[in-house]
């Protein structure tokens, strides 16, 4: 403000004592600008041979001159300004409306707004308006570490600062930044408590029991329940981040500030909820994200919504666990097959967005052809073979030997490659007949050859039949 003002007049008045080194620095401020300065104490040592009618005068003090030595100066010069009649003291009344209108009245613990007129290694002087520049040492310019000054600000930053002293051993008014911050931050947690508003802070650490997050300087508590909709074991995925989150419990008296962050993620989810719960249709093809595997089926996140894709709807082929064809936090594509809104429940499909290897069955596959495959499932009936991955084919009872089984476990194990002919296709119902012992007819292994009834001792079924059914692979 000093500088700026030395700039506007010919003459400066700096009022303040002689070994003052707060008014030593005005005076040279002053001087540096161009005007001519004198440093002064009180008003009797002004002299009217200072001035000359044309001259502009400006006044200023350093921050321990008592306001009455000011007001007496600029009665001073209102008494001057008479005499010479044609002398100008700056707009009339300039070092009352100078001293008035430039340096506010402010004290010790209040925040007040200023701008950074200098940045050095170890401080910043900023103009707050007051009768001298306030200086903010480097260890009260932020909560967060800093190096040096210019890391965080540059001349003509605007910002807030509290009064830590109107003076101190130097004469010198003292700033703070991170104070002033701290409080500002405070107030504003209270009103976004206050209103259930959204805050967002960068996570700095784990603790014991939870994590903590930097908002504006101020540390708050995430507890390890409250950082996300389903459990985390290693918080330290989250370190770094920038998140959202919502006030828990808010005590600035104390310092305490608990946040949640899955607060927010479940209104967020809820939204979302909404929006494809009024979106989603039968027959849609959508992206999701695996959440949960089960004996049954996989649990897909389609947006705020889990649907659920049947273990028989992960692929064409028999699957034993979903774990063989998803894993969770995968992303998928799926397709909706059943949509049912009152009890809020979705059917999805994987396999449907794939390739269906019954659609070229019959133009791969030749009737009366041999093929191998492998026995999936053994039933009452007979036996399914499975000849290529997602296409499988019934081995009726009647067609896995030329002697009678009471069943075909007796003759057949899950996982066993045989030999089949293909006896029939229907690809439009997704069936197909298949033969073992024509397999073996074709083969010239007459099963009569390792025949032999049954002894009084009671040889097995599948003693019977011997090696014509090729024993499963090891």
């Amino acid at each position: 403000a000093a500088a700026e003002l030395a700039k506007k007049v010919n003459v400066m008045l700096v009022i303040g004592g002689r070994n003052s080194s707060n008014t030593k620095k005005l005076v040279k401020v002053c001087e540096n600008s161009g005007a001519k300065t004198f440093h002064i104490e009180t008003s009797a040592e002004i002299k009217s041979a200072w001035f000359s009618a044309t001259d502009k005068v400006g006044i200023t003090a350093g921050a321990s001159t008592p306001d009455w030595i000011i007001k007496e100066v600029i009665s001073k010069m209102d008494e001057l300004n008479n005499d010479l009649k044609k002398q100008e003291v700056e707009n009339e009344r300039e070092g009352e409306i100078t001293y008035e209108g430039t340096f506010k009245d402010i004290n010790e613990g209040s925040i007040v707004d200023g701008t950074v007129v200098k940045v050095s290694d170890n401080e910043v002087l900023v103009n707050v308006g007051f009768k001298s520049d306030g200086i903010i040492p480097l260890n009260e310019l932020s909560n967060s570490p800093v190096e040096k000054p210019s890391d965080i600000l540059k001349v003509g930053d605007e910002i807030s600062v509290y009064v830590l002293k109107l003076e101190d051993k130097d004469g010198n008014l003292l700033l703070s930044k991170k104070r002033a911050d701290s409080i500002k931050t405070w107030e504003k947690l209270e009103k976004a408590y206050k209103n259930e508003e959204e805050i967002e802070g960068i996570v700095t650490e784990v603790v014991k029991g939870g994590m903590l997050a930097d908002v504006n300087g101020i540390k708050g508590f995430i507890p390890a329940s409250h950082s996300d909709l389903r459990y985390i074991p290693d918080l330290n995925i989250f370190v770094g981040q920038k998140l959202k989150f919502k006030i828990l419990e808010l005590d600035a008296t104390k310092n305490r500030l608990v946040m949640s962050r899955k607060l927010v993620m479940e209104a967020e989810k809820e939204k979302l909820s909404q929006q494809t719960w009024a979106s989603i249709e039968e027959g849609q093809v959508i992206k999701g994200v695996v959440r949960r595997l089960t004996d049954f089926g996989a649990f897909v996140d389609i947006g705020g919504v889990d649907g659920l894709i049947h273990i028989s709807d992960l692929a064409w082929h028999r699957v034993g666990h979903p774990s063989e064809i998803v894993e969770e936090n995968q992303e998928i594509e799926v397709k909706v097959l059943k949509v049912d809104k009152e009890r809020e429940r979705i059917s999805l499909g994987l396999k449907q967005v794939l390739p269906d290897p019954w659609e070229n069955v019959e133009n791969k596959y030749e009737i009366g052809s041999i093929i191998e495959g492998k026995v999936v499932k053994l039933v009452s009936f007979g036996a399914f073979v499975e000849v290529e991955p997602g296409i499988e084919g019934l081995v009726h009872i009647s067609q896995i030997s030329k002697e009678h089984i009471p069943t075909p476990q007796d003759v057949l194990s899950v996982g066993e490659k045989v030999k089949v002919k293909l006896l029939d296709i229907n690809a439009a119902e997704k069936k197909m007949s298949l033969s073992i012992k024509e397999a073996l007819d074709e083969e010239k292994t007459p099963i009569s050859d390792n025949y032999e009834k049954p002894s009084e001792t009671g040889i097995t079924i599948g003693e019977m039949v011997g090696d014509v059914f090729n024993k499963k692979e090891d």
